[in-house]
């Protein structure tokens, strides 16, 4: 029976990862395929701009080259469902590789297995938003990887298992720019361990109770230093970082959707309550259990929490760090009482239950699954189709200075890489005009601006998104927060209305997606 409910929980996870994948496509989706159709056909990464005709003949780096890479090849060998498949696997195997871990050192008993995976459940429901075909699935199963590594490594100490650690960080730093997050944890991890080791009074006090070899410090300090050089091993060496400098622009934060809090709205409410409650038990387990390494363990889950707290885009960090470090430890109790609570037989209806519901669920995720292999004619609902195709009919409308939203970037340069456009979501931090290019493009929203801002760059053609409608607001947000349609500027564009009323531009198209102006 334990057999059967663990391949079952494992079935329920594809279905629903495969059923998420196909109920959107990521915005980003048509540049990463494209970068990769060019690396395989020049045998080279990329190292100039391509499709922005704002910044021809500027220099890039790449960070998710081998990212990229795979998964044009994935396409072209088994099509855009491939690519589903293979960002499905990925998460599986995080899980798989986690509760390997987990219930090799930690949770051996039945009851307590069980109750991880209902923690495995909420974390994956509530990570939804960020899975899907997203590289930054890649940072995710690096990062499990990475902190299993480093508890394996406490556990037996020994040292041969972080030998695992350079080539990781090259894999890495190849595939996603969140290899920065391994490195910081590299030194943190470490840091702590030779500081707790190192101080009799800190030892005492973070209950730790082994000592490390004469040796370790060294060996860790060169284990730091390869993690470190592996990352410049890659075709970019140690332009790899240049992109750092660029990030001391705090603009994005503010303005693009996956870098705000998930207190903005729309609220992200079940990520707030897995913040607060990895917080809590991150807490409890030192001050309550007193085990070894719980300090450095929820000192690590605390500050993952912060940086979900910021950023919706740290939350599957977060939720990793917690099943990993610190869930296990909470278990225990909670076994304790259900084994308690529970006779032999009612915890047999309970696994039929379980298994009935796990299986169930499965069937409904797969047969409401909208599987589709042409990703540019499945997703007009949320992207622009009938606008591009009309360009298309267009050249000497598409030939213009074009401004497009920033929304419509990814897809148009996977749906018509020919086009060129003012800006991608790829560099909202790019320098550009003595600010950025997501400054720059911003300033056409400020209605002050506009009329400047079209003859300095010569925008002929306008591709942009149609005003959405108001927000819809639940009685919480209505009642309790006061949100207010008037609160939403998004709901109305600047541009688009000063475009309406200026007599030298024309709309030349207009759907429920897309609106297309051009200077007469």
């Amino acid at each position: 029976m334990r057999k059967i409910l663990w391949t079952l929980f494992y079935f329920f996870i594809f279905s629903f990862l495969l059923h998420n994948s196909f109920s959107y496509l990521d915005p980003d989706y048509g540049w990463h395929f494209r970068f990769g159709e060019i690396i395989w056909q020049t045998k080279d990464v990329p190292h100039d701009q391509i499709f922005m005709w704002t910044l021809a003949g500027k220099s890039w780096v790449d960070h998710e080259w081998l990212g990229n890479l795979a998964l044009y090849g994935i396409e072209k060998i088994g099509g855009y469902i491939g690519v589903s498949l293979f960002f499905a696997l990925l998460i599986i195997l995080t899980y798989i590789a986690i509760n390997w871990h987990i219930f090799t050192f930690y949770l051996k008993n039945r009851t307590q297995q069980y109750i991880f995976a209902v923690f495995e459940i909420g974390t994956l429901v509530w990570m939804r938003p960020h899975l899907g075909i997203r590289l930054q699935e890649i940072t995710v199963i690096c990062f499990a990887l990475l902190l299993i590594i480093l508890d394996r490594w406490r556990i037996k100490k020994n040292n041969v298992i972080l030998l695992l650690l350079p080539p990781l960080l090259y894999i890495w730093a190849c595939s996603h720019a969140g290899f920065l997050i391994g490195l910081a944890m590299i030194v943190f991890y470490f840091g702590y361990e030779l500081l707790s080791s190192s101080f009799p009074f800190l030892k005492k006090w973070t209950n730790e109770s082994t000592t490390l070899p004469p040796n370790t410090p060294l060996f860790l300090g060169i284990i730091s230093i390869a993690s470190l050089g592996a990352t410049m091993l890659t075709p970019y060496g140690i332009r790899l970082y240049s992109f750092l400098s660029d990030y001391h622009d705090s603009f994005y934060r503010s303005h693009l959707e996956e870098w705000l809090p998930p207190y903005s709205f729309p609220i992200h409410y079940g990520q707030i309550g897995i913040i607060i409650l990895a917080v809590v038990t991150a807490i409890g387990t030192f001050f309550f259990l007193k085990k070894t390494n719980l300090l450095k363990n929820s000192l690590i889950v605390f500050i993952l929490a912060i940086a979900a707290m910021r950023s919706v885009r740290h939350f599957p960090l977060l939720s990793v760090g917690w099943l990993i470090l610190i869930v296990p430890h909470c278990i225990d109790m909670l076994s304790r009482f259900f084994d308690s609570l529970l006779k032999p037989r009612a915890k047999i209806y309970i696994s039929l239950i379980t298994g009935i519901s796990l299986f169930s669920l499965t069937i409904v995720f797969a047969l409401g699954t909208k599987f589709t292999s042409t990703p540019y004619t499945s997703y007009c609902n949320s992207y622009p189709c009938a606008g591009i195709n009309f360009l298309r009919q267009h050249p000497e409308i598409n030939r213009n200075h074009l401004l497009n939203h920033y929304n419509f970037g990814g897809f148009v340069i996977g749906a018509w890489p020919e086009l060129r456009l003012f800006i991608d979501g790829r560099l909202p931090q790019y320098p550009f005009a003595g600010t950025t290019t997501l400054r720059e493009y911003s300033s056409f929203s400020n209605k002050d601006l506009i009329p400047k801002k079209l003859a300095e760059y010569d925008i002929k053609t306008v591709f942009y998104l149609k005003p959405p409608s108001a927000p819809h607001f639940n009685w919480f947000e209505y009642w309790v927060l006061g949100y207010r349609d008037s609160q939403f500027t998004d709901t109305k564009s600047p541009l688009i209305e000063y475009l309406a009323q200026a007599t030298e531009w024309k709309m030349v198209f207009e759907d429920r997606m897309s609106i297309i102006y051009v200077k007469k």
